[in-house]
């Protein structure tokens, strides 16, 4: 008796393979850029709150908070040693390159650091641009430019 073997794959399984392959990309990928959006809103956090500690630095240095009504990145990103705008030594954006960083000081005693999206983070609609204030306070907001939960700060 002679044993007929057939080796390989036909051309249907071949396919199923092919097709739950697909439908787990098409599951997964969108969950990955969520995921890489939320791991770039720490860099946005981090760089602001950066300038939160020089901001306090500055204070206790200077008598008064840096930056300027015209929100200039002059005094975010001069070394605090600069001959004519002192600063904060601070870079303009991310370390990713992810947010745009900006300062702006209305009074001596005031000011307001925001990151803000840039890139391809601009697809983050949910948390898109990020706060703090001389007194702690966070905030966030999402692509419509309306103020979002405190889930982005966690």
């Amino acid at each position: 008796m002679m044993k007929n073997s057939v080796l390989g794959f036909s051309l249907i399984e071949l396919m199923i393979v092919v097709a739950i392959v697909a439908i787990l990309a098409g599951v997964a990928y969108p969950s990955y850029r969520n995921q890489v959006m939320r791991s770039n809103r720490a860099e946005a956090k981090n760089a602001i709150l950066q300038v939160q500690v020089a901001q306090e630095k500055f204070y206790v240095q200077s008598g008064r908070y840096a930056g300027d009504n015209a929100c200039a990145a002059t005094e975010l990103t001069n070394a605090p040693d600069h001959a004519t705008t002192p600063g904060l030594g601070v870079p303009a954006s991310t370390s990713g390159g992810h947010y745009a960083i900006t300062l702006c000081r209305p009074t001596a005693s005031t000011y307001t650091a925001t990151a803000t999206a840039t890139g391809a983070q601009l697809n983050d609609s949910e948390c898109r641009r990020f706060e703090v204030t001389q007194t702690g306070n966070k905030t966030s907001y999402n692509s419509s430019n309306v103020l979002t939960t405190t889930a982005c700060w966690k």
